[in-house]
């Protein structure tokens, strides 16, 4: 089980002047089945941490869970089932506010049964593993169902909650709704939740994001039922007082002829702009990871971008299949301080249903250089979830990974 092993990232050198490598130890491993998601879940401890993992199936049962400061407990006895209410849950996430509220994203229509997804909010210590009361934020809208959720704030007191739903008939068009869901109090747990339809069209994964640095929140969506472009939805307002009559929507791409995926809002090449970064699913090997930098006003559309493809060919196992698709989850680490990216992050990508897991690193610090070193840290038979870095008290990086097609959760660290 404990083995340590050099990938070389010459396996995959995009625009590399230089291979690097990386080492990477295989810590343990033990059985979940239909291990799905992974992410941190924050406690109060800086020498700890825990992790929320989530597993899904068409037809066997969905749970969520959390375990405990996992570098001690990486074992099955130690998880902490959260809840099994939520069908096929997409995603477990701590309230940035208040660690101890985690909220849960699910639904999926692979079931008729399981296509009714929602939207719940559970208290969770995530350093014990106690789990708390709960409740349902979201309205069941039959057929509809959930992937991502994330906090904007009312006033200094209020928060509500924004998700993207999406219905998936088996004839007819895709429908996606933009939905804010606002509490009747700050005691998350026992207020009552309203839902109103933002806008029409994002389906998927989003990110909220202020592009101006003016205080207006605008809606970053990653479309992939509904239409195969990368989307902005903006209001001009808060978004409480946004309605499908009023947002309106641009385009940052919609050349790739995929569906986009995963999308986040963050600095990519340090250079102190932040930037769009998303990926691309598809069975052709031809999904992607892809950073838009802003060149001007985004109400321009498609020209106020330039885009950087920084890795392609990410190929399904078994592509003939009817939903199968790559590359899947896109996130950023910041990289140990030996390394050449001086400031810039790392970027850890699901294959999805290529059954890999990559680290990109950047080959300098320069923010005009956007080569990338591609390292496969992780491959397995079939369908991978969705990892999550942890940076480790002794320097390195900790990947924790949900190996889907082999039923099981893998501990991973990374050495340079």
């Amino acid at each position: 089980m404990y083995q340590t092993a050099v990938l070389y990232a010459a396996m995959m050198v995009l625009g590399a002047v230089a291979a690097m490598a990386w080492s990477v130890k295989t810590n343990g491993e033990f059985p979940l089945k239909h291990a799905a998601t992974a992410s941190l879940a924050p406690t109060s401890s800086n020498t700890t941490a825990s992790v929320f993992i989530t597993t899904f199936a068409a037809f066997d049962p969905d749970a969520s869970y959390v375990l405990p400061n996992y570098a001690s407990n990486f074992n099955a006895a130690s998880l902490t089932t959260i809840d099994t209410t939520v069908v096929w849950p997409n995603e477990a996430a701590a309230a940035p506010f208040n660690t101890s509220i985690i909220t849960l994203a699910g639904g999926f229509f692979a079931n008729p049964g399981k296509a009714t997804g929602r939207v719940s909010l559970r208290a969770v210590d995530a350093a014990t593993g106690a789990v708390g009361m709960a409740v349902q934020a979201s309205q069941d809208k039959t057929g509809y169902f959930y992937h991502h959720v994330e906090w904007t704030p009312l006033s200094s007191r209020l928060n509500a909650l924004v998700s993207a739903r999406v219905k998936v008939p088996t004839a007819g068009k895709a429908q996606g709704e933009l939905v804010l869901l606002t509490p009747s109090s700050n005691d998350y747990l026992t207020a009552s939740w309203t839902e109103s339809v933002v806008a029409t069209g994002p389906d998927v994964f989003f990110t909220l994001a202020d592009l101006e640095s003016k205080g207006n929140t605008v809606v970053i969506a990653s479309q992939y039922f509904t239409a195969k472009a990368l989307m902005i939805y903006d209001c001009q307002g808060p978004l409480v007082n946004c309605s499908d009559a009023t947002v309106q929507s641009y385009v940052i791409d919609n050349s790739e002829k995929a569906g986009f995926f995963s999308v986040t809002y963050v600095d990519v090449n340090n250079d102190g702009q932040t930037d769009v970064l998303a990926t691309t699913n598809t069975a052709t090997g031809k999904g992607g990871v892809f950073v838009y930098v802003a060149i001007s006003d985004y109400r321009q559309g498609p020209g106020a971008w330039v885009k950087h493809e920084l890795a392609t060919g990410y190929v399904p196992t078994l592509p003939f299949l009817p939903g199968r698709g790559a590359p899947g989850s896109i996130s950023t680490f910041a990289p140990p301080s030996n390394t050449m990216a001086s400031g810039k992050p790392c970027l850890l990508v699901s294959g999805d249903d290529a059954g890999t897991v990559s680290v990109l690193t950047p080959n300098s610090g320069k923010p005009s250089d956007w080569g990338y070193t591609q390292t496969f840290i992780y491959n397995t038979t079939g369908t991978v979830g969705s990892p999550v870095a942890v940076a480790t008290a002794e320097g390195g990086v900790d990947v924790i990974v949900p190996d889907y097609a082999q039923n099981k959760m893998v501990w991973l660290t990374l050495l340079s």
